[in-house]
């Protein structure tokens, strides 16, 4: 992706780890600091972003309770509609926040007596449909903290996942390792993270130690690349065939590096006898003189 997109950021754990209130900052300090347009959204996620409630209300409903194929398909049909809203935010520019993803549904697998393997082909089989997420923060905290956090939290969308699967109590500590689990599939430190909070700390604390950083690491690098982009591109456009002029005079696309959002022009060998630092103009004003 480019600066052109959107940034798509997961924020997944258990129930009462706190995911809502992080996915609350990120979306402040994109909003605020980074000045990005943003959209929040959920797993499953047709309800809450489309307004179109009937399939999520279908995968909580009693009439698919004990059914984990049915209800895996219409996870998978929720899923691939939520992920289409999406990539079209995202393609325009939006940055989407979402409160779990697909790895919710992996995690949640362990808690049930009869997994659903022919619904899990399916997410196989469409593995390519897939929206790869920017990054991806796994929180976590101790039991203790997520039975705290709970109580009294007997809304209905608590209960019902409740009943699809079974006491939060019991499933905790299953879920916890599942998690982990996952973090150690999907390469940690490269756009995964897991998010320790213990001791116990603020959300902002939290965010400003742990997730904040690598926000402004992934925008920092895809300014870079798009600046990097863009005189590789005027290059293209402009038909230069650099493999027939010395390339100490125009510089090969693969000598041109970025240094906080400049253009380095590796001229050593030319007129100019020295590494220059040049803004993206520059450099495309040096490259029309030198090509013409």
């Amino acid at each position: 992706m480019n600066m052109n997109k959107g940034l798509f950021v997961v924020v997944e754990g258990r129930d009462g780890v706190g995911k809502t209130v992080m996915a609350e900052v990120i979306m402040e300090y994109l909003s605020n600091k980074l000045e990005l347009s943003k959209e929040w959204t959920k797993e499953p996620g047709s309800a809450s972003v489309m307004g179109n409630p009937q399939i999520r209300n279908m995968i909580f409903s009693d009439d698919f309770r004990g059914d984990n194929v049915s209800q895996g398909i219409l996870f998978f049909i929720d899923h691939y509609r939520h992920a289409e809203w999406v990539r079209k935010k995202i393609e325009n520019g939006v940055s989407v926040v979402s409160d779990r993803w697909l790895y919710s549904q992996y995690a949640y697998q362990a808690v049930k007596e009869e997994k659903q393997v022919d619904a899990n082909k399916l997410y196989e089989t469409y593995e390519g449909l897939q929206i790869i997420p920017d990054l991806v923060f796994i929180l976590d905290c101790s039991r203790e903290v997520t039975r705290e956090r709970l109580q009294g939290r007997m809304d209905k969308d608590l209960l019902q996942k409740d009943k699809l699967w079974g006491d939060h109590e019991k499933n905790d500590e299953i879920l916890r390792e599942e998690y982990r689990k996952l973090f150690s599939v999907f390469k940690p430190g490269k756009n995964f993270f897991w998010i320790n909070q213990e001791p116990k700390e603020s959300p902002q604390e939290i965010f400003l130690e742990q997730i904040k950083p690598e926000i402004d690491r992934l925008v920092a690098y895809l300014k870079e690349r798009k600046t990097k982009d863009e005189v590789i591109r005027f290059l293209k456009m402009q038909k230069i065939d650099i493999s027939e002029k010395e390339s100490n005079w125009i510089p090969m696309p693969t000598e041109i590096e970025l240094r906080n959002g400049n253009v380095l022009c590796d001229m050593a060998a030319g007129p100019c006898a020295c590494k220059a630092y040049h803004n993206v103009e520059e450099t495309i004003e040096r490259i029309e003189k030198l090509g013409g």
